[in-house]
């Protein structure tokens, strides 16, 4: 749901769904004669948003265009079959797109831009939309945050309804994949559309709603930076793991490795580590090797002389 009066803020990063010419519709013609028309107006749209994507140099930019664009095609995908429960033409869709991959990304791939459909029907599809409106909510925070405060009582109800939802979804997912003790939350799967501090708790913005008066603006009594550089004060582990297949024990095993670098880490140089001596150091221990055994040798030899 949109905040009213919002609209354009709130789709200022979202895809551009204006007319696409035939100059990207080469590679979509397979899609003209599937069973839902839009997909063929879709694949264009993600021909041409990819190109201008890739226009944009590796980095964060890309990445947070990468992620509006994922969570973009998975919402259009669940629109398109919101009303229809055929499984014949979903799946059918879904071929066509996971073929279409091939051709969408102009010779080049970045796997931070690729949908991901394996093995995907209505259900996994509609969680991927939960994490889209989570993402949202999140990334707009502020935002909803003004438009509440401003207490426009004649948008309590929209507000409410849409926060309502947020607080379901906020709740499954805090508990769930997003919470502490789960594998996903440790893989950093859930940064890129939940965040755990209290201060983003939807339940917050809703009893903020139930306060408003009309025409009398409810300040803001904590201040964010304030409160989260206080949440954030505590010691804490921050993990970053990554699961693949490594070398344990003479074989190759599936296994999560996980590492708590943080920025100030000192880092060591290592116990065993054999040291390390340049040429020229070599040369010049063992010149000063040579003048100690000789000078060693003359006072052996005075001594001698001299008894």
């Amino acid at each position: 749901m949109i905040l009213p009066d919002k609209k354009d803020e709130w789709k200022a990063y979202e895809l551009r769904n204006k007319k696409v010419y035939n100059y990207y519709c080469n590679s979509c013609e397979r899609f003209m004669k599937i069973c839902k028309p839009d997909a063929h107006n879709m694949c264009k749209k993600i021909r041409k948003n990819l190109k201008q994507i890739y226009a944009i140099s590796p980095g964060k930019e890309r990445i947070k265009h990468c992620l509006y664009y994922k969570f973009w095609f998975y919402e259009k995908l669940m629109n398109m079959f919101n009303s229809d429960k055929n499984s014949e033409c979903f799946n059918r869709i879904i071929t066509e797109f996971k073929n279409f991959k091939a051709y969408s990304f102009y010779g080049y791939i970045d796997f931070t831009c690729q949908y991901d459909l394996y093995g995907i029907d209505m259900n996994k599809l509609k969680l991927h939309v939960e994490k889209k409106y989570l993402h949202d909510y999140f990334n707009n925070y502020d935002m909803i945050d003004n438009a509440i405060r401003s207490c426009n009582t004649l948008y309590n109800d929209i507000y409410k309804e849409y926060l309502n939802s947020i607080v379901k979804l906020y709740i499954k997912y805090k508990s769930g994949e997003c919470s502490s003790e789960d594998h996903n939350y440790i893989l950093n799967n859930c940064e890129n559309y939940f965040d755990s501090h209290e201060y983003y708790n939807p339940q917050n913005l809703l009893s903020i709603v139930e306060k408003c008066i009309a025409g009398k603006k409810i300040p803001e009594k904590i201040n964010k930076e304030k409160y989260l550089e206080l949440e954030n004060s505590s010691p804490k582990i921050n993990l970053k793991c990554s699961e693949g297949t490594y070398w344990i024990d003479n074989k190759f095993e599936r296994s999560m490795i996980c590492t708590d670098k943080q920025e100030g880490d000192i880092v060591s140089n290592g116990l065993n580590k054999s040291p390390s001596f340049s040429y020229y150091q070599i040369i010049f221990n063992g010149v000063f090797t040579l003048i100690g055994v000789f000078f060693l040798l003359f006072l052996f030899y005075k001594v001698k002389i001299l008894s």
